[in-house]
């Protein structure tokens, strides 16, 4: 069973970035994946004007877990959801933000986390509701 745990030290979020071949982003919170000691993927992600822009959301080289990176992008918009920001914008992937829950809204993908992760939402249409 792999874990999502924060990145506590920049020099450990820098050297899991170069071992999944994104970007570091030194002003980014970071997540990582990992099982048994074998790393599955990162996130960096952020929180400026209180809305989270969720930049890298990767697995290594060799490893293809869409299971992984949807758990961690989750965790990461709850993380985002709990210190305030209740809005997100995608700075990931189309498809995979989708499966996570972003929505389009005027032409960009972006989720409302009020209610998401404290059992009050109704579904990834509640969106496009408000």
């Amino acid at each position: 069973m792999f874990e999502i745990k924060p990145i506590e030290s920049k020099e450990r979020q820098k050297a899991i970035c170069a071992q999944c071949g994104v970007p570091y982003r030194d002003d980014c919170f970071a997540y990582s994946a990992i099982e048994e000691d074998r790393l599955l993927g990162i996130c960096q992600f952020k929180i400026k004007d209180d809305i989270g822009y969720m930049y890298e959301l990767k697995c290594p080289e060799g490893i293809d877990d869409e299971e992984v990176l949807f758990i961690m992008g989750r965790a990461a918009l709850n993380f985002i959801d709990l210190c305030g920001a209740h809005d997100a914008e995608k700075c990931i992937d189309d498809k995979m933000a989708r499966k996570i829950g972003f929505v389009d809204k005027n032409g960009k993908l972006k989720m409302n986390l009020r209610g998401v992760f404290d059992g009050h939402h109704h579904g990834k249409n509640a969106e496009k509701e408000k």
